[in-house]
């Protein structure tokens, strides 16, 4: 909500508040309560062991990075991501390029210093920052796996569905009724409102703090779909601080496990719950009450209807490669992500420029998606905010998070054998107590990699994604 007018005063802001937040952690200060706890270990529960080694590694991020830096890149950032809101809508590549290589060039930078600091690799110590303990070798070595078998699926489901014919919204839905049906949903999934509240932006994001967690949505009156799919998968980050340990809260082990994490809850929420045929068929009468009207409600058993449950379920899961990344479906997901994570690691590591961009954008495009983007900036290499806000390392997390969630689903269905009756039925508790005990409540105790293999029993399997889409979209004709 803030006026175009005020981006350079929050830009300097920011500067301001990241830079005193650096001189806070790498104070002495800090450095001489560190050691002193460090002391006492061996008398410390294993929970202040592990809050002592989370602390441990803000500190020693900071310490990678100057101050001169730190302020710096902050306000690149900030105004590159101010100026990109207007320029991407006039498809203005000229006017974006400069500001974009003073992000890159920071953020190499930035890399290099963390780099030195740590021993990492320059676009590691990025991806680091987002998703702790995963390097680009692991992410190379899943998205290669991913790549085995991604492209063949896309085809074989989109003419698949080409034999099933899915008709459109037939009509304008208003803004008010899609929020109410936001919020009933929203309750449904177990979203507390005595600690949070949806509200619009431009972008679905979730933010604020486990004891006042804010999720936003957009409407676009001619696809509901699009707004409460935002709702659900932003709720089910929002579920996830909320169930973050209270006893730990602001403390940095009660943070979450990184953005892969993070991002598997969103998915788990949005895919094996809000897109799923059971969640699908306890659905249907709300939206028959909140955004059918009264003729199309008495239509709605009709094989003819929008409003007929097989047709929801090919309008949720419609497979169709596109040129934007957050509307697109499960199944073409990955490729955006895998462009994305291809492109920012040779940015950082110098093996492109950014006047690169769109034509590698274009071409990688077209490999994956078989779509070209030639000229189209604003729905090609300007679409994300992520590179304007010097957010470099984030993308892999989304599809790390798609795989997790696949993973998660399928150990969880072997202990809840009866897990889509109770989605059928929107009782939720038993999916909430099984992530809540593994995953939310674990918070930062626990690596990626020991979460993963405590919640499932093996390490990051991409097989059972594969084995998701075959059983969703192709009807278990290939397992």
């Amino acid at each position: 909500m803030m006026p175009t007018g005020g981006g350079e005063a929050r830009a300097q802001a920011l500067a301001e508040l990241k830079v005193l937040r650096h001189e806070t952690l790498i104070s002495q200060q800090m450095e001489d309560l560190l050691n002193g706890a460090e002391t006492e270990f061996n008398k410390l529960s294993p929970w202040q062991r592990a809050n002592l080694r989370e602390a441990r590694r803000i500190v020693q991020l900071s310490k990678s990075v100057t101050k001169g830096l730190v302020e710096a890149s902050s306000l690149a950032c900030s105004r590159s991501e101010q100026a990109w809101r207007f320029l991407r809508g006039e498809n203005n590549w000229a006017d974006f390029l400069p500001l974009l290589e003073n992000v890159v060039q920071l953020s190499r930078e930035e890399a290099q210093q963390r780099a030195s600091h740590t021993g990492l690799l320059p676009y590691d110590s990025l991806l680091d920052l987002y998703s702790p303990g995963i390097d680009s070798n692991f992410v190379s070595r899943i998205f290669n796996e991913v790549k085995l078998f991604l492209p063949h699926l896309i085809q074989e489901i989109s003419a698949h569905q080409k034999n099933h014919l899915t008709l459109e919204q037939p009509g304008p839905v208003s803004t008010e009724k899609q929020k109410n049906l936001g919020l009933v949903i929203m309750n449904i999934l177990g979203f507390d409102f005595n600690h949070g509240r949806l509200d619009v932006s431009h972008h679905p994001f979730c933010g604020g703090v486990p004891e006042d967690v804010r999720i936003t949505t957009r409407y676009n009156p001619t696809n509901f779909i699009e707004s409460l799919m935002g709702v659900i998968h932003e709720t089910g980050h929002a579920c996830y601080e909320q169930g973050l340990p209270k006893e730990w809260h602001r403390q940095p082990v009660a943070k979450a496990r990184g953005m892969q994490v993070h991002e598997s809850q969103s998915l788990f929420f949005e895919i094996f719950i809000g897109r799923s045929r059971s969640f699908l068929k306890f659905l249907q009468p709300f939206l028959l009450q909140y955004l059918a009207t009264q003729e199309e409600s008495a239509e709605a058993s009709s094989k003819n209807s929008f409003w007929n449950l097989e047709n929801l379920f090919g309008a949720f899961n419609k497979v169709n490669p596109s040129y934007i990344r957050v509307n697109a479906d499960e199944v073409t997901y990955p490729a955006h992500i895998i462009l994305r994570f291809e492109i920012e690691r040779d940015l950082i590591g110098g093996k492109m420029e950014v006047r690169d961009l769109p034509e590698v954008w274009n071409e990688k495009m077209q490999t994956y998606l078989g779509l070209s983007t030639k000229g189209n900036f604003k729905d090609g290499c300007m679409q994300d905010v992520h590179w304007p806000s010097g957010a470099f390392g984030y993308f892999p997390s989304y599809s790390l998070g798609a795989l997790t969630a696949s993973q998660l689903y399928a150990s969880m269905a072997r202990t809840i054998p009866d897990i889509e009756a109770h989605v059928q039925q929107g009782q939720l508790q038993s999916i909430h107590q099984w992530l809540r005990g593994l995953i939310w409540s674990q918070a930062s105790f626990l690596s990626y990699e020991e979460l993963l293999v405590h919640a499932t029993g093996e390490s990051l399997n991409p097989d059972h994604f594969r084995k998701h889409l075959i059983s969703k979209f192709l009807n278990d004709s290939h397992k």
